[in-house]
């Protein structure tokens, strides 16, 4: 855990009276003074998001347009129980 910083200790390195302000630091004070603001970057407007047209949830397999699909030509398998494998065999 940091060590909690004690209030009457001052800064490491206090901004002296001698030291130059920096063309960045001039620049901001220049901004602020000029065009005050409530934040430095205002969100710019967004631009509304058309969303497309989504299909209905249940699509039937028949058009207007078109015939019905033809029947299915593989038909499915029975359903076959499940093998159980133990440590003495195969069990049904």
């Amino acid at each position: 855990m940091s060590p909690r910083p004690r209030p009457d200790r001052q800064p490491d390195y206090p901004k002296t009276p001698q030291a130059a302000t920096s063309p960045d630091e001039i620049r901001h004070i220049e901004l602020d003074q000029h065009h005050p603001q409530d934040h430095h970057m205002p969100q710019l407007p967004h631009h509304p998001q058309h969303m497309s047209v989504l299909p209905p949830q249940h699509d039937t397999h028949t058009k207007p347009e078109a015939d019905e699909f033809p029947p299915h030509t593989n038909q499915p398998e029975p359903i076959k129980p499940e093998k159980k494998i133990t440590r003495t065999g195969i069990e049904h």
